[in-house]
């Protein structure tokens, strides 16, 4: 009767480890499955996360490409306002050049007209000295 009583405590030992095995393998299955699904819980906040970085930048590189155009239409409007300036100030010069020119060859004409005048009279100065002899 010994042996047979070892024999079945060796048995309800091995069943009892059984159990207690399979008890840690279910823990186990369960912490890997908690495991898993707090991944997946990471993963999508991670992807949201990445989303929402993502539509900041893009609204971002929106708003500078807009801020860029802003600038690039004010310094073409100031340009072509100064260039315009530029181009009145020209025609007014040319205006006063022509108008320059035209003075000067009034005076010119005065001048030759003023020469012939000073020709005649020292011709006839001339002839007056001429005819007094």
């Amino acid at each position: 009767g010994y042996g047979s009583g070892a024999a079945e405590r060796e048995r309800m030992m091995i069943r009892s480890e059984c159990g207690m095995a399979r008890s840690a393998g279910a823990s186990i299955l369960d912490i890997l499955r908690m495991l898993e699904s707090a991944e997946t819980s990471v993963r999508g906040a991670a992807d949201s996360a990445c989303g929402a970085i993502e539509r900041d930048f893009a609204s971002l590189r929106a708003l500078l490409q807009s801020k860029e155009q802003t600038l690039v239409a004010n310094v073409r409007r100031e340009a072509n306002g100064r260039l315009n300036s530029l181009v009145r100030a020209r025609t007014e010069c040319d205006g006063r050049m022509r108008v320059l020119q035209a003075c000067l060859d009034q005076a010119e004409t005065t001048l030759a007209s003023g020469d012939e005048d000073l020709t005649n009279m020292s011709e006839s100065l001339q002839l007056k000295q001429e005819l007094r002899r």
